[in-house]
């Protein structure tokens, strides 16, 4: 109701959607449903744009909340089971690397680097060296272990300063 009346009122000239759809994380955060911000109903409500928008001028049309508060409910129900798939694929993902790095008795940097890629899916050299306190030879020798199994790739397509990505996390999130 609290993201109707935001949306209704339209305090701002831009981003009140982005703002509105922030403000339903902070409550349910509030509210104790929620233990951690990482829920987002932005795509799916983007694909549902007529629909939404429908929704939120019947209520002011009719003074019926009802299906505005059921497509609500349906967005936050989807995109909750669309994260727990995401985090289920990223999971096996990191096990069968766990797995492969087991078999190669790799360890030290190169795990721990996988282990951060769930949350930080790019990486540079510098970032390595910064974030686990090594030289730049082992951060180079991390990141090129990861790249010679298929973990990382670089994604800059330069030879200096260059960025890695695991795409397979960052694909999995992108589904979201």
């Amino acid at each position: 109701m609290a993201h109707y009346q935001f949306e209704s009122l339209h305090p701002f000239g831009d981003g009140n959607g982005r703002i509105g759809r922030l403000v339903i994380v902070l409550q349910l955060l509030r509210a104790g449903i929620i233990s951690e911000p990482a829920i987002t109903i932005s795509p799916w409500l983007r694909k549902r744009r007529d629909q939404y928008q429908d929704h939120l001028l019947n209520v002011s049309r009719t003074g019926d909340w009802n299906p505005w508060v059921a497509f609500f409910c349906e967005a936050l129900c989807e995109q909750a089971r669309a994260h727990v798939a995401v985090v289920e694929t990223l999971l096996g993902w990191l096990a069968g690397v766990r797995q492969e790095l087991s078999e190669r008795h790799w360890s030290g940097t190169v795990l721990s680097i996988v282990e951060d890629l769930v949350d930080w899916p790019v990486i540079t050299s510098a970032f390595v060296q910064q974030k686990y306190g090594v030289s730049p030879p082992t951060a180079k020798s991390a990141i090129d272990r990861l790249c010679e199994i298929g973990v990382l790739a670089e994604i800059t397509g330069r030879t200096y300063n260059r960025a890695f990505g695991a795409r397979a996390v960052i694909d999995a999130v992108e589904r979201l």
